[in-house]
């Protein structure tokens, strides 16, 4: 992902997201990843661990709900450092996705992390929310989508870090294959904001297949 700040800088991001099945029904997901700010220097970013469970599976509805544990890995190398992309302690947090729909399809994202102890700055940062909706059209060959995304981070201990965040997103999906796949997307904020506009290209591959289904 990059994204260009409202002051004419630029951000890029990096993340890699791995998808264990461990039966037809249930999984195990690492999302990992890091920045590159305006200035040059790099930072990871936290890293979240989640076990999803397919608690819908039908042609027209898939519904995964999953608990997540937010692994601090921001700020290793800045101890004491408030930094802006982690919150610098072991969060516990739950994660919803819904696809819904045949030709015409609805999509659901819903995130929460909620910090219970301070940080390594110190500091307990406050909860955080986002909730994405999306409709999407499958097309032969391609699949483009748009919605609304909302953030809330809330503010830490000491009243600072908190933000709230509405946004456009319009993203295409595109199938290459049994294995591969292409998303691309852009974020564009409707509130003020840190950033004019973020633009996303991700690959997917499939390694293997899916379990069969269990008896």
């Amino acid at each position: 992902m990059g994204a260009v700040e409202s002051s004419g800088g630029a951000v890029a991001q990096s993340g890699l997201n791995v998808h264990v099945p461990i039966t037809r029904n249930l999984g195990a997901s690492l999302w990992t990843g890091g920045v590159r700010l305006p200035n040059g220097e790099a930072d990871l970013l936290d890293a979240w661990l989640s076990v999803p469970v397919r608690v819908v599976d039908r042609d027209v509805a898939t519904i995964r709900v999953a608990p997540v544990l937010s692994l601090p890995l921001s700020g290793l190398g800045s101890p004491g450092v408030a930094l802006p992309s982690g919150s610098g302690s072991l969060d516990p947090g739950a994660q919803v996705d819904a696809v819904v729909g045949g030709t015409w399809v609805g999509t659901t994202l819903l995130q929460a992390r909620a910090p219970l102890v301070p940080g390594r700055d110190d500091v307990q940062d406050g909860a955080f929310l986002r909730a994405d909706l999306g409709v999407g059209r499958r097309m032969p060959g391609w699949v483009p989508s748009v919605g609304l995304s909302a953030l809330h981070q809330a503010p830490d201990a000491q009243g600072a870090r908190g933000y709230d965040e509405l946004a456009a997103q319009a993203t295409v999906s595109v199938p290459l294959g049994d294995a591969w796949g292409l998303d691309t997307g852009l974020r564009v904020p409707l509130t003020d904001s840190m950033y004019t506009a973020a633009a996303r290209v991700g690959i997917t591959w499939v390694a293997g297949k899916a379990p069969a289904p269990s008896h």
